[in-house]
């Protein structure tokens, strides 16, 4: 696991890449617990199978998205924000947020099955200044997250934006025959 944070005001809205996806992108805050249950019926196994729990032989992917829908259901309870992200009109993931003092806390992301390998994975990474964006009202000055050091491919994108790495923290499992 490796924590990573940015300060907002280092996002650079003249990079063209980064100019391209944010005059894209939109989030759609989910606020019905009916919206909430269309968000996790678009999670299956192959969303998270970097995540420890997935790579896990004893546990496997199903078991890591039962977990990461429940982790979402509690924090949608305890009034975190999710949105679906939204790219060229698409729907194409969704990113859990919240707010702690002046800091955007990304608790979990994902790109949805059909829209992987097409380019919108930089969108995970942007979706929390999307956010500061759409909340101007709060003064936000940077945000934080945890990314799993498995999935090579968000780190690459994490790091190339220029998220700093804060930590690195190693989680084993202990497996106990009862």
């Amino acid at each position: 696991m490796i924590g990573v944070e940015k300060q907002f005001q280092t996002f650079v809205e003249e990079d063209k890449y980064i100019k391209y996806y944010l005059k894209r992108s939109t989030l759609l805050r989910i606020e019905s617990v009916e919206r909430m249950q269309s968000v996790l019926d678009k999670i299956d196994t192959s969303m998270f199978n970097t995540d420890r729990i997935a790579l896990n032989p004893y546990f496997g992917c199903e078991v890591a998205n039962r977990r990461y829908r429940n982790w979402i259901c509690q924090e949608y309870n305890a009034e975190s924000y999710l949105f679906e992200i939204e790219f060229n009109k698409q729907v194409v993931g969704f990113c859990l947020m919240k707010i702690d003092g002046s800091s955007v806390v990304y608790l979990l992301g994902g790109i949805y099955p059909s829209y992987k390998g097409l380019g919108v994975g930089l969108l995970i990474p942007l979706a929390p200044y999307l956010f500061a964006k759409n909340y101007e009202d709060i003064v936000l000055m940077k945000v934080k997250t945890h990314i799993s050091s498995n999935n090579m491919e968000i780190v690459r994108c994490y790091t190339n934006l220029g998220y700093s790495i804060t930590s690195i923290d190693y989680v084993f499992s202990k497996l106990v025959n009862l």
